[in-house]
């Protein structure tokens, strides 16, 4: 009889080992944002930054709108938000050249490379902006506050 049950038992621990095993990934893969992730608050900042500008860029102003922050989004309907933007201007280029993080708040100054069409100039004119961008830290991500 215990031979009988040393097999159901070396049986059943061939069954739980991949179990186990494939909670355990699960478990980590869940967290793994949190434990991998070495970079910065405000690289972390910069890259939501970066992100959101490639939508831009993209034309993806739906995407574009989930960056805004949860407040944001609640003062601007996404309808009102799409309508700021016109067809005149084409985005090029965009990176992160500077920014400061204190307090959950970070102010990003992003180079914005563009092209805006104009009727004295059918290539259009291109120039490159920096603009303040400020990125607020709520409920574990990093959020575009949309200023007035």
């Amino acid at each position: 009889m215990f031979v009988a049950v040393t097999r159901v038992g070396e049986f059943g621990m061939q069954l739980i080992k991949p179990v186990v095993l494939v909670v355990f990934v699960l478990a980590v893969g869940g967290c793994s944002n949190n434990i991998f992730d070495t970079r910065t608050d405000q690289q972390r900042a910069e890259d939501r930054a970066t992100q959101r500008w490639q939508l831009l860029m993209k034309r993806d102003f739906s995407a574009a709108y989930q960056y805004l922050s949860p407040g944001s989004r609640e003062t601007v309907p996404k309808n009102v938000y799409l309508g700021r933007f016109g067809k005149a201007t084409q985005w090029l280029d965009a990176s992160p050249v500077s920014s400061e993080c204190q307090d959950g708040i970070c102010e990003i100054t992003v180079a914005v490379k563009y092209k805006i069409q104009h009727k004295y100039s059918p290539k259009g004119i291109e120039n490159t902006r920096n603009i303040k961008e400020k990125w607020i830290h709520d409920d574990g991500q990093w959020w575009y506050l949309l200023e007035k």
